[in-house]
């Protein structure tokens, strides 16, 4: 199953990204294993797309004062004159998403759509948050609120998602 298998408003989208949530968390993490990830990432990009599109890639902690994340890990794989002037809005506005819902950026705009609701009744904002694919929470197995985000741009909407669920997938059996 794919997130793109799915109709933005069926709450069979929602049940299948908190399964992915639920089942993609990681036994401990630290910056060794951002960095790792990061660099996985970025290799798996290159490998699976074609060289002229592009992924901007991050990797942060939240700490215990909101809004001061740590940057583990940034990178751009690909062609970087793919990525528009506004990247870092929406990194940025990914990773508020994350740390404010607590799920991934491509959960909350489908509950959001499923409810059919304007993401503002989340208290999610246009101004300060990008409800796209490409936002995912980090999660410990005996945790159950985010220690950091993984965010992804570059792709449609929810193929940044699935790249993060598909490579999380593979690097989590590692």
């Amino acid at each position: 199953m794919k997130a793109s298998d799915f109709e933005l408003t069926d709450p069979a989208l929602t049940a299948y990204i908190a399964d992915c949530e639920k089942r993609l968390r990681f036994p401990e993490f630290n910056a060794e294993i951002a960095y790792r990830l990061g660099e996985f990432l970025r290799a798996r990009f290159v490998r699976l797309h074609d060289p002229s599109q592009a992924l901007y890639i991050q990797i942060r902690s939240f700490p215990a004062r909101p809004g001061c994340p740590f940057v583990l890990f940034a990178a751009v794989a690909g062609n970087p004159d793919r990525l528009g002037a506004g990247i870092a809005y929406q990194i940025e506005g990914k990773a508020r998403v994350v740390e404010h819902h607590g799920g991934s950026t491509y959960g909350a705009k489908a509950f959001a759509a499923m409810m059919g609701w304007p993401t503002e009744k989340m208290g999610l904002f246009q101004q300060e948050h990008v409800v796209n694919g490409g936002g995912f929470p980090i999660r410990l197995t005996n945790c159950s609120t985010p220690v950091g985000a993984l965010v992804v741009s570059g792709l449609p909407d929810v193929q940044d998602h699935q790249f993060i669920v598909d490579s999380l997938e593979e690097f989590l059996k590692e």
